[in-house]
Order: C-alpha cells, then structure tokens, then sequence
C-alpha cells in the first residue's frame, strides 16, 4: 500500500460556478492598535533597558508590589522571555515558547490558536506594569540521542520582576535547573507518551519546581505566569 500527499490551496472563500469559480478576497490581518503597538514598543526595548541580572538574590518589597495587584487577590505577572524580546519584531522560535505566559505569548506571536494581542491585553499588561523578565547565559533543550538515551537539557539565568513603563528591576534571584538523569515513560497503554515527549515534560516540571523555588526566596506573594506550569504555586 503507498501513501500519497494531498496539498489542497485556499484563496480567499471561493465558489463554484461552473464553469467558473468566483472568489472573495481574504480579509486584511487586523491592524495593531495603538495600545498594542506601544505596549510591543516598550516590550521589545525591555530587555537593553533592564539593567543586567546580579549574581545574588535580591528581595521584592512585597508590601509596594502588593498594592499593583487586586486587594485579596493572588498577584500575578506574565512571564516574558528575554531572547524572545530582544528578536522583535520576527516571531521568536517556539522551542522555548512555553517559558512565557499564555498572554505573553499574544504579543510575542506564539499564541497556540494564533491570536494577537488586543487593545484590552495591553490595558491590562499597562494597569499593572509589571513583567516577569526570563534571561539566561546559558540554555540547551533535551534531545533524543537514540533509543535509550538523551542529552540533559539545562537553563542557567535569572528572573527579575522589572517595572515595563521604567524598565528599573525591582527584585531578581538566578533561575537554574536541569533534565533527571533518568527519565521514565510508558511507551504503551491509556497514558502511553513518546520518548520526546516524556523528556519535555520532565524539563519543563523542574523549570517549575526550581523557577517556585528561586521565587519564594525573593517573595512571597508574587506568582509567575508561564505556560510551562506557573512558578508560585
């Protein structure tokens, strides 16, 4: 038995009219509006004005980041990548996509449906004027190097909580965390997983357990967005 690739190619909403077939022009994309576009502004310029991260910890004043939030609400702040900043305006890879938060990444192109930012996304990113800032020095995602083996997967860097509009970073503590040694997977059954996708998981849960840990020495009532399992919780 063969297989055989169908590529099938839309212009616009067509029908047909035989022996003709009349189409409709594909609406424009959506204008960026001018919240969004001073919002991605000051986003793509965040990282050159963020002063470098320290080689310590530096604590939050938990009390005057308190008052940016929601009184009896968990403060949250969206995590933004560094790396994929500093690339806008092209779309970042999504290798590393799911360091950032789900509306993070909105603004950084890497929606999993495909939605851009809008007016209300950057209001709201403005109204608390905060971002979660991800940097590193080092970084590497685990790899498949044959059946029973993969090469570890490691970060090395630093999260700041940094005002957007001012660019001054507040608090910051080293993030550092690396793939298990060994990594275990159910290759059959109900929970089946592959090989790949085990070793993805087991990265991205040590980002969280060591990105919760790096936090809390800095604050305790801060919580991180990522899409890659929230810090804080």
């Amino acid at each position: 038995m063969s297989l055989r690739s169908v590529v099938r190619v839309s212009l616009g909403s067509c029908v047909l009219l035989a022996p003709l077939v009349a189409c409709e022009p594909e609406s424009a994309a959506p204008v960026p509006s001018k919240e969004v576009e001073a919002a991605m502004a000051e986003l793509s310029s965040l990282p050159g004005r963020a002063a470098a991260p320290g080689s310590a910890s530096r604590p939050c004043d938990d009390a005057a980041l308190a008052q940016r939030g929601k009184s009896g609400e968990r403060l949250w702040i969206e995590a933004f990548d560094a790396e994929a900043l500093k690339g806008l305006p092209a779309k970042p890879s999504r290798d590393w996509a799911w360091l950032n938060g789900l509306g993070a990444r909105k603004f950084l192109g890497l929606d999993s449906e495909g939605k851009a930012a809008t007016g209300w996304d950057a209001s709201q990113l403005h109204k608390l004027g905060l971002v979660s800032l991800l940097s590193s020095s080092e970084r590497r995602l685990p790899k498949i190097t044959d059946d029973n083996s993969f090469s570890s997967g490691n970060f090395k860097g630093a999260l700041q909580i940094v005002d957007l509009v001012k660019g001054d970073v507040l608090c910051e503590t080293p993030v550092v965390f690396a793939s298990a040694s060994e990594v275990e997977y159910r290759s059959r059954g109900l929970f089946r997983k592959s090989a790949e996708g085990a070793i993805n998981d087991d990265f991205r849960s040590r980002a969280k357990q060591a990105g919760t840990t790096a936090l809390r020495r800095i604050s305790k009532v801060v919580f991180v967005a990522s899409s890659g399992g929230s810090w804080g919780e």
